[in-house]
């Protein structure tokens, strides 16, 4: 079984009494997981910490610290329940969204545009006064 990252300043309720209240406290759970916990005035709360699928940054709330409550693993949590619920949050975080497919590049041509634009026979009549005046040029003649 893997060893669990320790944080001796979460990990108990004395520890996290100690802690600045209004301020993020936070600590590497896994590779690209961290695990957070919030000393509010009035809650205290644990938050995971990551980067999904899409590369967006997720702070999702995963529940509140046992510090006044006795934990019950769903809602009211101890330091190694929300580390658990973190791992478990970031694995369907980077299941959910696929990896987003690249862009198609854009291809439009003058000639799509002036077709779309225009209608093809306005098309067939830019490029055949084209052709004109390229014929002409390399024969020397003058067109009008």
């Amino acid at each position: 079984m893997a060893r669990t990252r320790r944080a001796s300043g979460l990990e108990t309720r004395t520890a996290r009494d100690r802690l600045p209240a209004g301020r993020y406290h936070r600590t590497q759970v896994g590779d690209g997981l961290s695990l957070g916990y919030r000393r509010g005035t009035k809650a205290r709360t644990w938050y995971a910490r990551f980067v999904d699928a899409g590369g967006i940054e997720r702070r999702p709330t995963i529940g509140t610290a046992d510090d006044f409550l006795d934990r019950d693993g769903d809602h009211v949590l101890d330091f190694f329940q929300a580390a658990t619920k973190a791992r478990t949050v970031y694995a369907e975080a980077l299941t959910a969204h696929p990896e987003p497919e690249p862009a198609a590049p854009n291809t439009c041509t003058v000639a799509d545009a002036m077709h779309e634009r225009s209608g093809p026979r306005i098309l067939d009549t830019a490029v055949s006064e084209i052709l004109l005046r390229f014929q002409a040029a390399s024969s020397g003649a003058a067109v009008s």
